[in-house]
């Protein structure tokens, strides 16, 4: 099946690419975690990386697990910062697949 003149399009909240992204890779996931790790109010989260990126699986995603501790919770804050997160993986061609966890 050739893929000459096949579209691609992805959309995650209001983010939208056309361009494909890579497997996990760490170069790129470095890339990615540097940029992140400069996103206003971030030092307020803890995040984990999860799933089978660590495990070496076949996958074409990075999980990643925003959590905040506490009843004080600024929903847009936690918005911009997950939209930004994946906006970063698309740049960096890397499928960011990020959740909220509050305990």
């Amino acid at each position: 099946m050739s893929t000459i003149g096949m579209s691609f399009t992805f959309t995650r909240g209001p983010l939208t690419t056309t361009v494909p992204w890579f497997r996990p890779d760490p170069e790129r996931l470095n890339l990615w975690k540097h940029r992140y790790l400069e996103i206003p109010g971030i030092e307020k989260y803890k995040v984990w990386i999860v799933g089978g990126v660590l495990e070496d699986w076949p996958t074409w995603d990075t999980d990643v697990i925003l959590h905040q501790a506490g009843e004080d919770l600024d929903f847009q804050e936690i918005e911009r910062i997950m939209t930004s997160a994946i906006k970063i993986g698309f740049d960096e061609r890397q499928l960011i697949d990020i959740h909220f966890q509050v305990s």
